[in-house]
């Protein structure tokens, strides 16, 4: 039987997004994976936030697909401070790619990114935490690759272990403490509390995701939309892309 892993991906915005995550779509289901996203593949009727929780403690690992949702041929960072930057031909994908995949790392799943060569690196998009984030075309044949098909095979590895601990009849690792305790359900407990019993850098990452990005990403949409200055030479943006709300 197929095994569910939450797909997090943003509302196409054109025919290339659309072709390359149902191409994703695919790739996974031929695989014995079956994608899930609130609002894509099933409705539910809750608020968003709570339908993504609540889908995501059914799977077994998190695929982020991140491309282009906010586009800002001009824009300013860190604006009147001594660390501003003026941006041009930014790209930044959806908050909920951020959100998701934070919330996805609480709960320890396992995280594949497929990020849109271009878009703005930061946070979870950038591969010195627990994952390569592989940075592709928006196109199908970017899942052909060598490169992909090596990091896929070592996260779906990843994804059979968790499978095979979670098994009915699976005899659990006896904790360190006592032979005969329970090891604690991670579905059993609250984000705030998956939260607090990570370790600080996790701990840290988790917060500075949900929290700077939600406000980041807006930011540089209202940046762009109060930039009037003239045009200013500056490096084009490396490493950037985006996806729409559930």
């Amino acid at each position: 039987m197929a095994i569910d892993v939450y797909l997090s991906a943003g509302r196409p915005a054109n025919a290339e997004q659309e072709n390359f995550l149902q191409a994703v779509e695919r790739f996974l289901r031929q695989r014995d994976l079956n994608p899930r996203t609130p609002g894509r593949t099933h409705l539910a009727n809750k608020q968003p936030l709570k339908a993504v929780e609540q889908c995501m403690r059914t799977c077994k690992g998190i695929v982020v697909v991140a491309y282009e949702r906010l586009y800002a041929p001009v824009a300013i960072e860190r604006r009147g401070g001594a660390e501003q930057q003026d941006l041009t031909d930014a790209i930044v994908p959806t908050v909920w790619n951020q959100v998701e995949g934070a919330m996805a790392y609480t709960l320890g799943l396992p995280v594949l990114i497929l990020a849109q060569k271009g878009l703005r690196s930061e946070a979870l998009l950038e591969s010195k935490y627990d994952w390569n984030v592989q940075w592709v075309d928006v196109d199908a044949r970017a899942l052909l690759t060598q490169d992909f098909g090596s990091v896929f095979d070592d996260w779906r590895k990843e994804i059979d272990v968790v499978e095979r601990t979670k098994a009915p009849g699976q005899v659990p690792a006896p904790a360190a403490t006592s032979a005969s305790a329970t090891p604690p359900n991670p579905a059993d407990r609250s984000l705030a509390q998956l939260v607090g019993e990570l370790k600080p850098g996790q701990a840290l990452l988790v917060l500075s995701i949900v929290g700077g990005l939600i406000s980041g990403a807006f930011g540089l949409g209202r940046e762009f939309g109060k930039a009037t200055a003239p045009r200013v030479a500056a490096p084009t943006v490396q490493g950037a892309s985006p996806r729409a709300s559930p």
